[in-house]
């Protein structure tokens, strides 16, 4: 009974050791040093409370997370790099989420109900721009969800 904290934070310097070619070209596909496309920097806490309310266990969570922002092409110089789009296509954004959750424990039943993205953020995961004003894409990180979730144990 009471509160739970949990938290995590990551760094990760994942990049490439060496410069690559094309087999049988000099067309240069990834640099030295180009970030393998995953965020430096990764963060997560969550707090839960637990009690009972007429003799049943029940909870109340949030949760929150972030991700860096990373380098998700490949550098200057590379065959597929295009300095145009660069600064919009290569880097990929920082993103931060908070999820929500209330349920209850009946013998080996739960019931919860969640809401997910609860403030609605609608950050970038990932954009890119064509080579002209016209040619405009990416995928936004998915709309708030509101739920409910029924787990039975046996």
């Amino acid at each position: 009974m009471g509160f739970t904290l949990n938290a995590n934070v990551a760094y990760d310097d994942a990049r490439y050791t060496k410069t690559t070619f094309a087999p049988g070209t000099t067309r240069k596909l990834v640099n030295a040093g180009d970030n393998l496309g995953v965020p430096d920097w990764t963060a997560n806490v969550g707090l839960q409370y637990d009690t009972n309310v007429a003799a049943f266990p029940v909870y109340a969570r949030v949760d929150y997370s972030y991700t860096g922002k990373y380098l998700r092409g490949t550098g200057p110089g590379t065959n597929s790099y295009n300095a145009t789009i660069a600064p919009n296509f290569i880097n990929g954004n920082e993103l931060h989420l908070m999820n929500a959750r209330v349920g209850m424990y009946y013998k080996d039943l739960e019931i919860a109900g969640y809401v997910t993205n609860l403030f609605n953020s609608q950050e970038w995961i990932n954009k890119a721009e064509g080579l002209n004003s016209y040619g405009y894409g990416g995928i936004q990180q998915t709309p708030r969800i509101i739920g409910v979730q029924m787990n039975y144990r046996f």
